[in-house]
C-alpha cells in the first residue's frame, strides 16, 4: 500500500494521474474482455488496482505540487506582491493549499521544486524504513530472539536515527527558519553537514 502512495509523491501531476486512472479504470471494467482476447492489455490487468491507486495518489499529489501537465492552477491567486508595483517581492499570506503558482514564474523554480521533493522523499522514506526496523523488533521479541534484538535491531535503530534522523530535524528546522532575516540569507547545504559528520568528526562550520 506505500508504493501508490510513493509513487503518487514522485510523479504528482494531476494530468498524468487522471489519465493513469482513466487507463486502470478501463482495465477494471474490461478485465474479463481483456483475458479473454489476450495480448498486450492482458498483461496490465493482474495490476489494475494498483494502478489505479498509483493514479489517484499522483493525481492527490500534483494538487499539492500545483501542477497538471507542467501547467498550474491559479485557484486562490498568487500571495507574492511587489510594493508599489515595482519594488521588493512580499508575501502577503500562505497559500491555502499545495504551492503558490507565482513559484513557476521565477528564476530557481526547477530548484526549489527538486529540493523540495527531495527533502519531502527523504521524510518519508526515513519514515517507512524505521517503520520497518520497529516490525523487526517485534519480531525478535515474539521470536525470542534476543541476540538479533540487541545486536541488530538496537545499533541499526542508532545508526539510522543518529544520522538520517537527525538529517529530517535539520530539514524541518530549514523550512521553519527565514533565512531573509537571519544568517544573512545563507541556508547550510544539508547533504554538506551531513557528509561533514563523518568527514570532520567534532567540527561545525559557521
Amino acid at each position: 500500500m506505500t508504493f501508490p502512495f510513493l509513487f503518487g509523491v514522485m510523479f504528482g501531476d494531476v494530468g498524468h494521474g487522471f489519465l493513469l486512472m482513466l487507463f486502470a479504470s478501463m482495465l477494471i471494467v474490461n478485465e474479463k474482455k481483456f483475458k479473454e482476447q489476450g495480448g498486450f492489455l492482458a498483461s496490465f490487468t493482474g495490476a489494475r488496482y494498483a494502478l489505479l491507486l498509483m493514479g489517484l495518489c499522483a493525481f492527490y499529489s500534483g494538487f499539492i505540487y500545483n501542477d497538471m501537465l507542467s501547467i498550474p492552477f491559479d485557484f486562490f491567486g498568487t500571495k507574492w506582491t511587489r510594493s508599489n508595483g515595482h519594488g521588493s517581492l512580499q508575501r502577503t499570506e500562505s497559500y491555502p493549499f499545495g504551492f503558490d503558482p507565482f513559484w513557476y514564474n521565477v528564476d530557481n523554480d526547477l530548484v526549489f521544486f527538486n529540493s523540495f521533493k527531495m527533502k519531502l522523499s527523504v521524510i518519508i522514506g526515513i519514515i517507512q524504513m524505521c517503520t520497518g526496523l520497529l516490525f523487526k523488533c517485534a519480531n525478535t521479541v515474539f521470536f525470542r530472539k534476543p541476540l538479533d534484538f540487541f545486536f541488530e535491531f538496537v545499533p541499526q535503530l542508532i545508526f539510522m536515527l543518529a544520522l538520517f534522523g537527525y538529517m529530517v530535524i535539520m530539514i524541518f528546522i530549514k523550512w521553519a527558519t527565514e533565512w531573509n532575516y537571519n544568517f544573512d540569507n545563507e541556508a547550510p547545504n544539508l547533504i554538506t553537514t551531513l557528509m561533514n559528520m563523518v568527514l570532520k568528526v567534532g567540527g561545525l562550520d559557521d
